[in-house]
């Protein structure tokens, strides 16, 4: 992890199939809860492909930094087009007046893996 630390934050029910191999997991009482901590904890926040609980967990992430309550970086790993379909209404949203900042001080959409470390490493050594 080019000298990261992974910190897993799951909900109780989620916890026995939580990833293994993070350095530290924390067990939070509720999504909502799961998702402040996860924004708190981190230093940047990557989105790999996931369901409708990561859409929603990005969402909320890019609101708050919309809102100026974080200005973490966050890239979305976008591996085969996965979330096109996010980044064209993200798109859409910032054309029509509805996202008032540039998408690239939002969010960042990662091709390959290497391209979103490559992107948090930068971002973090500003």
């Amino acid at each position: 992890m080019a000298g990261g630390r992974l910190i897993g934050v799951t909900i109780a029910r989620f916890l026995s199939i939580a990833r293994k191999d993070a350095d530290e997991m924390i067990t939070a009482v509720s999504l909502g809860e799961r998702k402040r901590m996860m924004i708190e904890r981190g230093s940047a926040i990557a989105v790999l492909p996931g369901g409708i609980g990561t859409a929603d967990e990005l969402m909320e992430v890019l609101e708050r930094k919309k809102q100026g309550e974080h200005s973490k970086p966050v890239v979305v790993l976008n591996t085969d087009d996965f979330y096109r379909g996010i980044h064209l209404q993200l798109k859409k949203m910032y054309n029509e007046g509805f996202i008032p900042m540039p998408l690239e001080n939002l969010v960042y959409f990662a091709k390959t893996p290497h391209l979103a470390i490559e992107y948090i490493a930068s971002a973090l050594h500003k």
